[in-house]
């Protein structure tokens, strides 16, 4: 579970699933899945404009006949290398997508049952511009999310002592998923206030959320009387460049040590401070509501996600729904910054951030892809080439591991991924 903010960017998200909670929805039959799909998945799609002008070709066109031959010889690995699992009943429909960009998606409604649609979506980019060794290795990967989403597994935190680390060589530590679960969580209520509140936060592992650490009130702020607000916009948007540029290289924590840049951050709080409460004045509202401003959501759709979390989620947004209703918004953000920092802390003086690894689905997806590709015969340079991209300073078959990336992204870094993959493979032989 990611916290209260990027839960539901997961859910909004069409990369992964259609669906894309930590939990799985499971349906007696196809009648329910798609009454699921049309009171909670339609209605978000719609509100956040996902659906593009992109095209999917039509089915007569000779790429699909490319592509469901590459797949074809997918599924023969998988019966190849795993005969007793990971086999779907139905082998999942092609839809290719008429855009440039190079990318692959599994889309699923019901991943619990044969009777749902499973897709593979490609893209003309993606055929155009790589070898068929590389789109076999992406079809493997996305058909081995397709499988792994029937054993709903989950992800593994634990420390790392310096080597990679596979799934049966992984002890999960339930203590510290329950602090980092917590600490994300706690992470997306944090405002931009003084140094003192924010100093400590590991922002070099968590860059995804920095996003988010002021998404709250920048949106209430924009949605304002703009020439009111106008001031308090402008140096929130400082405010966040001095947070991105000021943190301890060697600490990896957000520290600012040089005193100008303390005056500096200093300044920019208390004047944002007095702008936001000038701009926001007594204005009153729950944090539901205040979520549903933020992400531009209808309200009962941000209710629906809001309250639909683990048993520690809801304690939290309990207390917030508390501090929200007792003081106005500007404060209620305030006071559970001050909170929310105090809990964090506890988190931040047990855990060692830059040794945590978490094992997610992307590296089950990779390693049963990896599987299937040896049995074929099939090398996985052209996968790791695509994970890679355009990086050229990545030397995934290097002897140095790569930059491991952050712990908000369960892809990590691109080049960590194709040199865990190097390694994987040669752990086979």
């Amino acid at each position: 579970m990611r916290n209260l903010l990027i839960i539901l960017i997961c859910i909004l998200s069409p990369l992964a699933s259609v669906v894309a909670t930590d939990e799985i929805q499971y349906f007696m039959d196809w009648e329910s899945a798609k009454e699921f799909h049309l009171e909670n998945v339609e209605p978000i799609i719609a509100q956040m404009e996902l659906r593009e002008e992109d095209k999917i070709l039509d089915h007569s066109n000779k790429l699909y006949d490319q592509v469901e031959s590459y797949l074809d010889r997918v599924v023969i690995g998988f019966k190849l290398q795993f005969p007793n699992q990971y086999q779907l009943q139905t082998t999942p429909q092609i839809l290719i997508l008429d855009v440039a960009l190079e990318n692959a998606m599994a889309i699923s409604l019901d991943p619990t049952t044969g009777l749902r649609p499973n897709y593979i979506v490609v893209s003309r980019g993606l055929l155009q511009n790589y070898s068929d060794e590389t789109v076999i290795g992406v079809l493997a990967h996305e058909m081995a999310h397709h499988a792994l989403q029937e054993t709903d597994f989950p992800s593994l935190y634990y420390k790392s002592t310096g080597e990679v680390l596979f799934k049966d060589q992984i002890i999960s530590d339930p203590r510290l998923s329950e602090m980092l679960t917590k600490y994300e969580l706690l992470f997306g209520l944090v405002g931009p206030f003084s140094n003192k509140e924010l100093s400590g936060i590991p922002l070099n592992i968590y860059k995804n959320n920095m996003a988010l650490l002021t998404q709250q009130l920048r949106d209430l702020i924009y949605d304002q009387n703009k020439s009111k607000c106008n001031d308090a916009a402008i140096l929130l948007n400082q405010f966040i460049d001095v947070m991105e540029e000021n943190y301890s290289q060697a600490t990896h924590r957000l520290v600012i040590t040089a005193e100008a840049n303390s005056r500096s951050i200093t300044d920019l709080s208390s004047r944002f401070e007095k702008e936001a409460e000038q701009c926001l004045g007594d204005k009153k509202m729950g944090f539901i509501l205040l979520t549903s401003l933020a992400f531009d959501m209808d309200y009962n759709i941000a209710r629906k996600l809001l309250s639909g979390g683990s048993k520690m989620q809801q304690d939290i947004l309990s207390q917030l729904e508390r501090i929200y209703l007792e003081n106005n918004v500007f404060n209620a953000i305030k006071l559970s910054t001050v909170s929310t920092r105090v809990a964090m802390r506890e988190i931040e003086d047990e855990v060692d951030f830059n040794s945590v690894r978490f094992y997610t689905n992307e590296d089950h997806a990779d390693e049963v892809a990896v599987q299937v590709l040896a049995s074929s015969d099939i090398s996985i340079r052209g996968f790791n080439d695509f994970l890679v991209g355009a990086d050229t300073e990545c030397d995934y078959e290097d002897d140095i591991e790569p930059e491991y990336g952050t712990l908000d992204d369960s892809h990590h870094s691109s080049c960590w991924r194709a040199y865990r993959n190097v390694l994987f493979e040669k752990s086979l032989e």
